[in-house]
């Protein structure tokens, strides 16, 4: 098999990331064809692009990161979307507490109580 075509050895994290970008690439083709220039996408179809980026975003964020890079990563886009204005910001910062506990446990060798 050619390296070009061979599946990639990515963490389900590098998945869910790439998920949300291509659901934002989408978005973004939407809004920008040569058909829509000049105009805003309906508010039905904006929404439907807005539900899928948002949505798997979520999907990203809530996902447990399984090593330091990965926090660091979901930490850097949080930052670079301006998560604290996003409406579940509470529960994304959950997440990522829940992450670095986890993560510090873990490279301690402790074993972390609820």
């Amino acid at each position: 098999m050619h390296p070009a075509t061979e599946p990639a050895n990515v963490s389900e994290n590098e998945r869910l990331y790439a998920a949300w970008r291509i659901a934002r690439a989408k978005w973004e083709l939407a809004r920008y064809a040569p058909a829509n220039l000049g105009r805003d996408l309906c508010e039905e179809e904006n929404g439907r692009y807005c539900d899928a980026d948002h949505g798997a975003l979520m999907v990203y964020f809530l996902h447990p990161a399984k090593d330091l890079r990965e926090l660091a990563h979901k930490l850097r886009t949080f930052r670079e979307e301006d998560g604290t204005g996003f409406t579940r910001a509470a529960e994304i910062v959950e997440a990522l507490e829940h992450d670095a506990f986890d993560l510090a446990f873990k490279h301690s060798g402790r074993v972390r109580r609820a």
